[in-house]
């Protein structure tokens, strides 16, 4: 059975939500520790430049804080950036999916794969893809 089929970046951000769906919750654990860190920081700094009097360095200081935060208030935000720059990095393509008694083939792109039944550890399908790994 031969399948045609079309890659496009809705594809790749597909891909790269369902390759990264197990990392996600420590993504987010570290995303947000990281940004608690650097709040820390500007905040220490804040502080002591506050108590010498240093009225200038805390505005620079603060307008840190407020551009961050504009930049990074969310991990959500920030993991569909992510995604959608690995699906921009890919360009689009079309190819065939060869599926026989000997495993898969797939071609496209002046590239083939082939994959025996023995190197398929799952197929994971959702209403719009096939994964297989």
């Amino acid at each position: 059975m031969e399948i045609k089929y079309q890659l496009g970046t809705a594809d790749f951000f597909a891909w790269y939500e369902h390759l990264q769906a197990k990392q996600k919750g420590r993504s987010r654990e570290d995303y947000y520790r990281q940004t608690l860190w650097y709040l820390g920081v500007l905040a220490l700094a804040i502080y002591v430049s506050a108590k010498h009097e240093e009225h200038f360095v805390v505005s620079i200081l603060l307008a840190l804080v407020l551009f961050y935060l504009w930049q990074n208030w969310s991990f959500e935000k920030s993991w569909r950036m992510a995604a959608e720059q690995y699906s921009n990095l890919v360009p689009a393509s079309t190819g065939t999916l060869s599926i026989d008694g000997h495993g898969l083939t797939s071609t496209g792109d002046g590239v083939t794969t082939r994959l025996n039944w023995d190197a398929v550890e799952a197929v994971e399908t959702t209403s719009d893809h096939v994964f297989v790994r």
